[in-house]
């Protein structure tokens, strides 16, 4: 189990990160298959991006007082499922279409 400081530098590094980017996109792992997610790891890396997976809880807490915020915000249940479907469509779409 990781110690408090440690945790303060993780959400640290997420913070500085997310407030100097231009996109970020959320997605869910639900539905989408081991091959897909790594094919889509692969096309985000190559097209230069980060793909990083982190709790929702630490997203949250690293997004205030970034562009971010509002996107990482704890939704309301409703809201949250209809994103992530959403989200979880499109992401699907890109694994398989990107040729890695």
């Amino acid at each position: 189990m990781k110690k408090r400081s440690e945790k303060q530098q993780d959400l640290d590094k997420l913070k500085t990160e997310l407030a100097r980017v231009s996109t970020v996109i959320l997605s869910t792992f639900q539905g989408i298959t081991v091959e897909a997610d790594t094919k889509l790891r692969r096309a985000v890396q190559a097209a230069g991006g980060k793909y990083k997976v982190v709790k929702n809880t630490l997203a949250e807490r690293a997004g205030v007082g970034t562009p971010a915020e509002s996107l990482l915000k704890n939704p309301s249940p409703s809201r949250r499922f209809s994103s992530l479907r959403i989200s979880r469509r499109r992401t699907n779409s890109l694994a398989r279409s990107c040729s890695c």
